[in-house]
């Protein structure tokens, strides 16, 4: 008969041998066959370390009480793994921790024109809200209208051309993407044509 121990990390295998030597009087003995790691799902190369070789009947046993067990963790763990690496809400969690983070420090140092891809990379993103991208847009319009407020355009001077102006340019970009998408809301029959 097998007798598992368990360790953190590995399990200690001892043949226990009971001999009859009078009615009613065994001795027993302990043999240490040596360790197996936790994650091993079938018997290690070279074990047992001492002593014959495994009986059939111990192999059952190890198989009954170890490796089925064992085998039957690792698949869940490989389950595991790949919900999450397939669930985007668990990656949303992260994202999301780490651009409020951002946010904070953007205040103090200021991020450069690589957050535009990434906020393309968000844009794309599918959502079970299918009034997801206007609600975006609706916070964009909000967070540029704050910002003009509060000066971050700067004020274009009097010497100043429009034509020169990157906002006044960036601007006349943002009203042709508008015009496109009111056009595409009136041939939806969301916006009645001529109003916006």
């Amino acid at each position: 008969m097998l007798r598992i121990f368990w360790n953190l990390d590995d399990a200690r295998i001892v043949r226990r041998t009971k001999t009859r030597v009078a009615p009613n009087t065994h001795t027993v003995e302990d043999l240490n066959l040596g360790l197996i790691s936790l994650t091993a799902t079938e018997i290690p190369v070279g074990f047992p370390e001492v002593g014959t070789p495994l009986s059939d009947k111990e192999k059952g046993e190890l198989e009954k009480k170890f490796f089925g067990p064992a085998r039957m963790k690792l698949e869940r763990r490989r389950f595991e793994e790949l919900e999450q690496r397939l669930d985007p809400m668990r990656r949303m969690d992260a994202l999301r921790s780490a651009i409020e983070e951002v946010a904070q420090l953007s205040h103090a140092r200021p991020v450069n024109d690589a957050l535009k891809e990434l906020l393309a990379n968000l844009l794309s993103v599918r959502s079970s809200n299918r009034l997801f991208p206007l609600e975006v847009l609706k916070c964009a319009y909000r967070n540029a209208t704050r910002a003009a407020e509060a000066g971050e355009f700067g004020t274009r001077s009097d010497g100043e051309s429009l034509k020169e102006s990157p906002v006044a340019g960036l601007w006349s970009e943002v009203r042709e993407e508008r015009a496109l998408l009111v056009q595409a809301l009136q041939d939806k029959k969301h916006v009645r044509g001529g109003k916006d």
